[in-house]
């Protein structure tokens, strides 16, 4: 069931990117039909894991012995509902793609790039070691800018697209630090004994020491990704790619992984409670203050994802996984509907996103169209 739900994504876009004049107007049924499957599958996958209260760790290569870097995945009832839901919002999403994206010539490459967005997101989920964790963390921040300046021919987008990039480098590079000293200092990269690092180590220990800043580093590598505080300036400008791409990136893909990150390091979070709660709590809040003042209808929604995942942080810093995980369900199925819905009114609008040229009568246009 496992090798299905990944497997839907991955063929997907191979087909789409490398043999798109074959598949021609069957593109569009063949990937919904493969997302389809996929989700049905890790619906099944889910269901039996919390049933029998299934963990399982598989190593599929080991790039080094020595310094303990393997690909290794983590199946469990966590990472399976994850899995679940990014699948069957990426289904909903790419056939919705499809009627958004029926004029455009290129409609088959941006099915493809979608699916292979889905596919680097599904194996960090599943990640069980912090360097592959970080090899698909890096690919899905170039899908997401060639997603979102995918319409390259508007300046904007293009210059949007950048924005993004570089804010998430910021976050990125610290990334690279924390990995040079798990590799250099503790010489594994499992997620599971770096979990265990305060409880083996000593108060005043340089380990210890060692633990706490790659803590810090990790948290502004997932602040970035999930656009908290002082690193959310790119939010706004990403909304200029189609709307397809913000619906995603925003429901169950880009932003999550900030979250998926710090559950992996739990036991590391539990010792910083009131830095989590300070970042989530004023990030919501500032993304509450921030909505309030744009005109830009999809800029709105973006504050608000923001605001939701300062919550989604803020909760996980009391060891409340449930609770957060629970959100973050919620919090995609309903802002995945936001732009979507949005999305109708932008196209059918001629691509005016400025609300306040909407109108009272807008309900009786959108009926008439």
């Amino acid at each position: 069931m496992l090798i299905i739900s990944l497997l839907g994504p991955i063929v997907s876009s191979l087909l789409c990117l490398y043999l798109p004049r074959q598949l021609g107007h069957y593109a569009g049924n063949l990937m919904v039909t493969l997302f389809i499957t996929s989700t049905i599958s890790s619906l099944l996958l889910t269901y039996y894991t919390l049933q029998n209260n299934v963990v399982i760790i598989l190593t599929l290569l080991r790039f080094s012995s020595v310094l303990g870097i393997t690909w290794e995945i983590s199946i469990d009832h966590y990472s399976c509902t994850l899995l679940s839901i990014v699948l069957l919002v990426s289904t909903c999403v790419n056939s919705y793609s499809l009627y958004y994206m029926s004029n455009d010539s290129t409609q088959i490459r941006f099915i493809g790039l979608m699916s292979t967005f889905t596919s680097y997101m599904l194996l960090l989920i599943l990640s069980n070691n912090i360097v592959t964790l970080f090899l698909n963390w890096e690919l899905i921040g170039v899908l997401s800018y060639l997603l979102i300046h995918y319409w390259s021919d508007r300046i904007a987008a293009v210059l949007s697209a950048l924005k993004t990039m570089l804010i998430n480098k910021l976050g990125d590079y610290l990334i690279t630090i924390a990995l040079i000293l798990i590799v250099t200092q503790i010489s594994t990269s499992e997620f599971t004994l770096l979990n265990n690092l305060y409880n083996v180590t000593s108060t005043g220990s340089d380990m210890h020491y060692y633990s706490s800043i790659i803590f810090y580093t990790l948290l502004f590598g997932a602040c970035a990704k999930s656009a908290q505080i002082g690193l959310h300036l790119w939010l706004a400008d990403a909304m200029n790619g189609p709307t397809p791409v913000s619906s995603l990136l925003h429901a169950a893909t880009l932003v999550v992984s900030g979250p998926i990150l710090l559950y992996k390091i739990l036991m590391l979070t539990n010792y910083h409670v009131t830095t989590l709660q300070f970042i989530g709590i004023t990030s919501s809040l500032l993304g509450s203050l921030l909505a309030l003042a744009q005109t830009d209808s999809k800029a709105i929604i973006a504050y608000s994802t923001m605001s939701q995942f300062g919550l989604i942080i803020s909760v996980s810093s009391i060891y409340s996984i449930a609770s957060s995980q629970l959100h973050i369900i919620n919090h995609a199925a309903f802002k995945a509907c936001l732009f979507m819905s949005i999305g109708l009114v932008i196209h059918a609008l001629h691509d005016a996103q400025d609300y306040r040229t909407y109108g009272m009568n807008l309900y009786r246009f959108l009926m008439y169209w």
